[in-house]
């Protein structure tokens, strides 16, 4: 009988033994999810403390966290018919050795290269025109076409060492070359031009050299010398314009780096986008904030 009770009373303390291993380990388990709570708590708190005492990053913060920076950046995508990227050429990354420019815009207008060689092509972020033979042109026609409202922005840098002067080289617009009915972003002597083929707005200023920019050409119906504006780096300049006339362009493909057989970009062009509307000033701003991280406008 004695043995017996013996053997309840060790069991007993057995049983409250592991009784109060276990309750330990569960005040533990409660005390340690408190504090990764309370931690977890403490970084969001942190975090939003940080956001709002530094907003005007919001965007910035945004697009490194979502990947906006590398692939896929934040553009007016309204009336965007074709959008070429040369950080993310082949619209998955970038590819040094494609000979198709890929449209972001998911028209499928995509750019085949022609006449590059070992001085042009693609380094990390642009591509490099030589000024001799070399092209882009787009698989479809914009449907650009008539009096139509339109605009044509571009994130470029001229290569030479000086302009041409007395030449009209291009840094994109249509592959069509008529009076009035051809569309060209021209520099003459270092002034961007909304150019239609001898009739065009062009700016008073001259740009740097080897200097990037980024230009946007707009235009709504009417007149050329009082429907058109030109804005460099986000800021609309004074232009000058030729021409009373309205325009009427000719439906063609997109071509960069050429104006015609004869006339060339020594360039380095970073973007191109074209649109079936005419920017506003605020969507023109947007765009050029991504663009001056994109690829480090220094204005």
């Amino acid at each position: 009988m004695r043995k017996i009770k013996q053997e309840k009373g060790s069991m007993a303390v057995y049983v409250s033994i592991v009784l109060l291993s276990m309750l330990f380990i569960l005040m533990a388990v409660f005390i340690t999810s408190n504090a990764v709570m309370k931690s977890q708590i403490e970084t969001i708190i942190g975090i939003k403390q940080s956001y709002e005492a530094d907003n005007d990053r919001a965007d910035e913060i945004y697009d490194r966290l979502t990947g906006n920076s590398n692939n896929n950046p934040s553009y007016v995508s309204n009336g965007l018919v074709l959008h070429y990227d040369a950080i993310n050429n082949t619209g998955s990354g970038h590819s040094s050795t494609t000979t198709t420019w890929k449209d972001l815009s998911g028209n499928g207008n995509d750019g085949t290269l022609l006449g590059f060689d070992s001085n042009s092509g693609w380094q990390d972020n642009f591509i490099k025109f030589d000024g001799v033979n070399d092209y882009i042109l787009s698989k479809n026609n914009l449907g650009l076409s008539g009096d139509c409202p339109l605009s044509m922005c571009v994130v470029a840098a001229w290569d030479g060492d000086e302009w041409i002067s007395g030449n009209w080289p291009s840094y994109m617009g249509i592959d069509y070359c008529n009076d009035y009915n051809g569309l060209s972003m021209t520099m003459n002597d270092g002034k961007p031009a909304l150019d239609f083929w001898n009739y065009r707005y062009m700016s008073n200023t001259a740009l740097s050299v080897k200097q990037i920019y980024q230009i946007c050409l707009t235009k709504e119906p009417g007149a050329i010398n009082t429907t058109s504006k030109i804005y460099v780096n986000g800021q609309e300049i004074v232009g000058t314009g030729n021409s009373t006339n309205p325009i009427d362009i000719v439906d063609a493909k997109a071509v960069i780096g050429r104006l015609d057989a004869n006339r060339w970009a020594n360039a380095r062009i970073y973007n191109v986008k074209y649109y079936n509307k005419a920017l506003t000033s605020s969507e023109i701003q947007e765009n050029y904030k991504t663009d001056k991280e994109r690829y480090n406008i220094n204005t």
